[in-house]
């Protein structure tokens, strides 16, 4: 009687191990591509409730023909990823400064802290350019 030899079928190891370098490379390239976009995600957040915010403000001005007690100070954005202020050193009859400052984990974005005037002056006081910012 003769046996017959059965063929194994299956991964060496080395194959494995290939596979796990070759994924391990692709995460490293992806994961900080996939962070950015979440970050720039979070700050459209931020971007649309100072743009919200800045609406409220002009209505206000056209009734009072003044920004100053237009809005109670302090409030977040829809997401809860910012915190809209208006600092009281920048805000007049005829000028306001509203700033938005990340929150939780949206305040390891480079952007920083997001500031908008009423002329639409825009600023970041993180390290990333204005325009990456806004």
């Amino acid at each position: 009687m003769k046996r017959r030899m059965r063929q194994q079928t299956g991964f060496t190891l080395v194959e494995l191990l290939i596979s796990v370098v070759i994924i391990g490379v692709l995460s490293a390239v992806a994961y900080p591509s996939y962070v950015k976009h979440v970050y720039k995600a979070r700050r459209a957040d931020g971007l649309s409730a100072i743009m919200d915010m800045a609406q409220r403000l002009e209505r206000c001005k056209t009734t009072t023909f003044s920004y100053a007690g237009c809005i109670d100070d302090g409030e977040y954005s829809t997401e809860g990823y910012y915190y809209l202020t208006l600092p009281a050193d920048e805000l007049s009859a005829t000028a306001y400064q509203i700033q938005a400052e990340p929150q939780g984990a949206q305040a390891e974005d480079d952007c920083g802290t997001l500031k908008m005037s009423e002329s639409g002056k825009k600023y970041a006081l993180g390290s990333a350019d204005v325009d990456d910012c806004w």
